[in-house]
Formats: structure tokens, sequence, C-alpha cells
């Protein structure tokens, strides 16, 4: 047999078996975090329902991309209102679904068609509250979508994170 032969084999089990591995995986995902803040869980709901704090804390801001833009619309902190952020060609629009005084739930759009749902949740512990911070969507039929997200799941981890430690600071801070 001929080395292209070989090598072309190789490729197209290396897609086959991947394939199936995102076939096995499923569509839905999430990924979460937390941390502890010096706040009651009402304090830190009510600071991350308002998307104007969020180029303080979140990993989308300013600093990390500069040639952003941000806009906002509806009633702070209350459902419906939404936070556009534009980078170039790309829009992406997070608006508030739920805002309770121990949770907030959010869903996030692009303009190229991910959406993601994502949640605050407070609950009091000693000295204030834990701060959950999970991210969900679905990546449908496609199974190298599912492969993506999987691997795709470290990043967002980190973005939640640096997010969750913008937000200790904001209430830690002397």
């Amino acid at each position: 047999m001929r080395v292209e032969y070989v090598i072309a084999l190789t490729l197209i089990a290396l897609v086959v078996f991947a394939a199936l591995g995102g076939f096995a995986m499923g569509s839905r995902w999430q990924v979460a975090a937390s941390t502890p803040v010096a706040a009651s869980p009402r304090e830190v709901i009510a600071y991350v329902a308002d998307f104007h704090t969020w180029r303080q804390w979140s990993a989308w801001n300013k600093q990390h991309f500069p040639g952003s833009t941000f806009s906002y619309h509806g009633a702070s902190r209350t459902v419906g209102a939404e936070q556009v952020w534009e980078m170039g060609p790309k829009t992406t629009v997070w608006r508030l679904l739920q805002v309770e005084p121990t949770e907030l739930r959010y869903r996030r759009q692009t303009n190229d068609g991910p959406v993601r749902d994502g949640r605050f949740q407070a609950e009091r512990v000693s000295g204030g509250a834990r701060l959950t911070w999970a991210v969900s969507g679905d990546t449908g039929l496609n199974p190298f979508d599912r492969l993506i997200a999987w691997f795709y799941s470290d990043r967002v981890h980190s973005q939640l994170d640096a997010g969750l430690q913008g937000i200790q600071q904001h209430f830690n801070a002397p």
C-alpha cells in the first residue's frame, strides 16, 4: 500500500473517531465556578444585575478589548435590561431574564449565532455569600461543535474565575 493511502485512511479514521466522540458527548454543556464574597447575597446579586458594573469586573471589558463599545437598554437591574457589546463586526447582547434577591439569570447571544444561558446564584455563608456563576449552552447536532465546546470549557472557566475575582475584590476592598 502506498504511503499516501495510509495517510489518507489515517486521517479519515481520525475524523470518524472524532465525530463518534462528539456524538457520544451530548449537545448540552455547562461550566461553573464559585467564590466567597464579603457581602450579603442580596447585595451581590444587585451589583451583578447592574450591567454598568460588568466593565469593572468581567473578562469582557475595555482593558481586555480596548476597541469595544458598550451600550445599555432598559431599566438597570430589571428583567429585560440589556448590555450590548460591540467589537468590530461582532455584537454580543446580554439580557436579564430573571432577577431575584439570591439569583440572576441572563441570556447571551452573539450575532454569529451562539446562545449561552448564564446564572448567578448567591447563598448565605459565614462572613457573607458564596457566589456561583454558571454558563451553559447547547451545541446542537454537530459533533465537531460538541468537541469544540469541550475544548473551550477551560477558557470559559478561566473567564468566569476572572469575573468572580473582580466581584470579590469589589466587596472585599477596604
